[in-house]
C-alpha cells in the first residue's frame, strides 16, 4: 500500500483484484467504503474541500 499527500487529502493505493472482471466496479466501491470505515475507526479525520470556491454571483 502506498500513499501520497495531495492538496485535497491523502491518495492511497492498494493492490487487490476481483475474481471476475465484471465485478471490478463493485469491488472498488466496496474496498473504498471499507478503507474509509477502517481509517475513521483509527481516528483519521478527512479533509473537506468545497466543490466550487465561494463566489459572489450577481
Amino acid at each position: 500500500m502506498g500513499s501520497t499527500i495531495q492538496p485535497w487529502g491523502t491518495h492511497y493505493r492498494i493492490r487487490a483484484y476481483p475474481i471476475e472482471p465484471y465485478q471490478q466496479f463493485h469491488f472498488i466501491s466496496d474496498m473504498t467504503v471499507r478503507a474509509k470505515a477502517g481509517l475513521k475507526h483509527l481516528g483519521v479525520t478527512f479533509n473537506v474541500t468545497p466543490a466550487m470556491p465561494n463566489r459572489n454571483i450577481r
